[in-house]
This record gives structure tokens, sequence and C-alpha cells, in this order.
């Protein structure tokens, strides 16, 4: 084997290896951006969506707390008319939601009275 024949050899497998670099590059690229994908970024972009989603879920009980300290009541009122001998009835439904109201232990009264002085 001669020396120009093993440096032709070597430049066929640099190109070779050019070539399977840029295959592997292309399989690596997303097809809408052309952006390499860092694991890195995606992990990180996992984490703060579970963050946000854990956050909504403590929003959701703050909501069912909200939720049961209102208060429902419901009226009906039936009235009967008789015109020319028929006799009609009529059924109303009145709803009214009205937040509860809780008493104040002493600590709090006691606290609020606290902040009023300081302020």
């Amino acid at each position: 084997m001669t020396v120009e024949k093993v440096e032709a050899a070597m430049d066929e497998i640099r190109d070779a290896m050019d070539n399977a670099n840029d295959i592997g590059r292309s399989l690596a690229q997303s097809v809408g951006g052309g952006e390499i994908i860092d694991e890195d970024d995606l992990e990180a972009e996992l984490a703060g969506l579970q963050d946000e989603l854990d956050e909504e879920e403590v929003g959701d009980d703050d909501l069912l707390a909200e939720l049961k300290s209102l208060e429902v009541s419901k009226t009906t009122i039936k009235t009967t008319t008789k015109t020319n001998g028929v006799k009609a009835t009529n059924t109303k439904t009145a709803v009214a939601v009205t937040t509860k109201t809780k008493k104040k232990t002493e600590e709090e009264l006691e606290l609020e009275k606290m902040m009023a002085e300081m302020a």
C-alpha cells in the first residue's frame, strides 16, 4: 500500500464521517424550527408546567372553601286566583345566596383591636 492510497482512504473515511454527522444533526432537529432539542430545557419546562398545575390545585381548594362559606335559602310563594269560575295556581320560587357570617373569637377581636391601634 502506498502513501497516496492511505491518504485517499483517510479522505474517504473523513467524508463518510462528515456525512454521518450531518445526518445525525438533521435527525436531531425539529421539523418546524430547525433547532436542536435540548433535553435539559424540556425537563425545566416540564417542571414549570407541574408547578403551575400544583398552584391551580391550591386555587381549587380556595374556591371550595369559599363555596362552603355560602348559604343558600329558597322561598316558594303560591298564589291562587279565580277568574270566571276557573281556578289558577301560580308558584314562584326565589333563591338567595348569602355569605355565612362567622363569629369572631376573642383572639381575633383582640388582634383587630391591636392592629387598629398600630395604624
